[in-house]
């Protein structure tokens, strides 16, 4: 939405020429682009060890636990590695959607939370609220913490495939490119969008994959939305995704 009221001129923009608090790092040297496709090159990825983007992995338990007293660009400034070029591969990096959420607040004037509820969560028809965690000094990490009922899941899902077929739209061509394959992911088997999982699963085209198991499932063929709600600390959700042929298969052919 940034993008496309004219906020943020292009995405081939470094993010320092709208955040300059970043200039200097990983993230205000990479452009929009990259941070979409998690490859700023600030920290090596999950799979060495630095699971929440941050070489010690607790930044996630800090902001959960109300203890992360640190402002975000602080953080960020401190645990910079400059472990990469950015845009040089993918490197799962929850600071990279951090760093999105600033250059938001940075181009609208307002918090992330109350433009993410204007411009998408209430255009959605969400019923209820949605809430941000945020760390002590009230700013919202993003990448983590947003919790909703499932109906409003739901909602935000099926706005999601309504606007992705408006290809007359700036914002339905910015959906097809976000869930479409960007960048190699954890190596060749898994694809990334911007900030979104592709091909999740047969018959799943792309997917919203949150903390524990919780996911939002997609397929655009057949319009279908389907919210899996899960406590469980393993991301695997194999059961959901063998689901999902036989469901399409049992659908009516006029669906």
């Amino acid at each position: 939405h940034a993008l496309c009221d004219g906020s943020i001129k292009t995405l081939e923009d470094p993010l320092e020429k709208y955040v300059p608090e970043t200039t200097g790092t990983s993230w205000g040297r990479a452009s929009i682009h990259d941070l979409l496709r998690m490859s700023s090159g600030a920290h090596p990825t999950a799979s060495t060890g630095h699971k929440f983007g941050d070489p010690d992995s607790v930044l996630g338990r800090a902001i959960l636990e109300g203890t992360m007293h640190e402002a975000f660009i602080d953080t960020m400034k401190r645990q910079d590695e400059m472990y990469r070029p950015s845009g040089a591969v993918f490197q799962y990096n929850n600071l990279d959607t951090t760093a999105l959420a600033m250059l938001v607040t940075a181009t609208s004037g307002e918090t992330f939370e109350s433009y993410f509820a204007r411009k998408v969560w209430h255009t959605s028809g969400a019923a209820s609220k949605g809430a941000w965690v945020v760390n002590n000094r009230g700013e919202v990490s993003a990448y983590q913490g947003f919790s909703a009922t499932p109906h409003d899941w739901i909602r935000l899902g099926l706005y999601v495939l309504e606007q992705i077929e408006q290809t007359e739209t700036c914002f339905g061509r910015f959906l097809q490119t976000a869930t479409s394959r960007q960048i190699a992911a954890f190596g060749a088997s898994n694809e990334y969008g911007y900030q979104i999982w592709v091909r999740c699963g047969p018959a799943i085209d792309f997917c919203f994959a949150g903390h524990g198991g919780q996911y939002l499932f997609f397929n655009r063929q057949h319009g279908i939305v389907i919210y899996q709600h899960a406590t469980n600390q393993r991301l695997g959700s194999e059961g959901l995704r063998a689901l999902m042929p036989p469901l399409i298969a049992a659908l009516p052919s006029n669906r």
